[in-house]
């Protein structure tokens, strides 16, 4: 079953550190989805905040592909979500394309070496 991990937790809190560590674990294909790495690609640095409508457009655009891949087993969510509606289209997108799908979410409160 398709797992869809939500992380959230402001800048610096841990979150791409927690996906990388739990990545090791991870057996099969996964995707790591976070607008920082769409505006690098788009603006060739992650701290250029750009048209943040197209960044997300891009964002939920990759991660409906990967709710009806079967062959992606596991979606991470790597943003900062902290607010209800910043989760609300990722959850109206589980809802109309993998509604099966296992929904864990991760609240980093402070980043941790340990």
């Amino acid at each position: 079953m398709k797992t869809v991990t939500i992380l959230c937790g402001i800048p610096g809190s841990g979150k791409s550190t927690w996906v990388q560590k739990d990545l090791v674990n991870q057996e099969g294909s996964f995707v790591v989805l976070n607008a920082d790495s769409i505006r690098n690609e788009l603006y060739g640095d992650e701290r250029i905040q750009g048209n943040g409508r197209t960044v997300f457009q891009i964002l939920y655009d990759r991660f409906r592909r990967a709710l009806v891949n079967e062959k992606m087993p596991a979606i991470y969510i790597d943003n900062t979500s902290t607010t209800k509606k910043s989760r609300k289209e990722i959850f109206s997108l589980i809802e109309k394309y993998c509604p099966e799908c296992n929904i864990n979410i991760k609240v980093l409160i402070a980043f941790s070496n340990g």
